[in-house]
């Protein structure tokens, strides 16, 4: 909705609202916790809640662009302070989505489309969407002053059906009104033979590309994600 919904009254009120939302998922690193790949720490990582974030992102994404002043005026120490604690929660997030989607890529590779159709497989691909649109989100977020100019489909938005093709109707002839000219080329197409496509090894469907690839990295520091 945020995509269409006309000007707000009090927007700069209603995303400071959609901020407070924001800092509930969005947690602040730990003070021990400087960098997740390297920390000593046995805290147990926090459970992200990926789909809520993606809609809370995707929302300040869009309405933020209808009023940038919210996170990058420089002469506001309100804005200045918000946009530095924006910046820890969107980095310690980042770090987390990057190594759930190493480990989604690394569960899904050398998987053809038509393999995965199991339950798990669906929620881990539904899962690789929703985590890569929050990734584009906050890289955009995270420009000096903020972004706005990513699109990414939401991931619970089915996919646009293909436009059906317009069937057209071929004139008929009729035998007493056919014309010489359009009897011999009548006769010509008749004379052509039919093209059959190659049967066998040639005429299976090719299998997309893996996801990804990437080594499986587990231990401490490991995240916890949820879709």
């Amino acid at each position: 909705m945020a995509q269409w919904c006309p000007e707000l009254e009090n927007l700069p009120g209603k995303l400071a609202n959609l901020y407070t939302a924001i800092k509930e998922y969005m947690p602040i690193p730990p003070p021990e916790v400087v960098d997740v790949e390297k920390s000593e720490s046995t805290s147990e990582a926090p459970a992200l809640q990926f789909s809520y974030v993606e809609c809370l992102l995707f929302t300040l994404h869009h309405l933020g662009k209808k009023c940038p002043e919210f996170l990058s005026a420089a002469d506001n120490a309100e804005v200045t302070e918000r946009m530095k604690d924006f910046k820890m929660r969107l980095q310690y997030f980042a770090r987390g989505v990057a190594s759930y989607i190493k480990q989604l890529k690394t569960d899904l590779q050398g998987k053809k489309p038509e393999k995965l159709q199991s339950d798990e497989d669906k929620v881990k691909l539904a899962a690789y969407k929703t985590t890569t649109n929050i990734q584009q989100i906050i890289k955009d977020l995270m420009h000096v002053p903020p972004s706005y100019k990513v699109q990414v489909k939401l991931s619970w938005k089915p996919a646009a059906a293909e436009p059906a093709a317009v069937a057209t109707k071929r004139p008929s002839l009729d035998s007493n009104k056919t014309t010489p000219k359009a009897a011999k080329v009548g006769a010509a197409h008749m004379d052509r033979v039919m093209y059959a496509p190659p049967t066998g090894k040639f005429s299976s469907k090719a299998g997309s590309a893996p996801v990804g690839a990437g080594r499986r990295g587990r231990g401490r520091g490991a995240w916890r994600g949820r879709y």
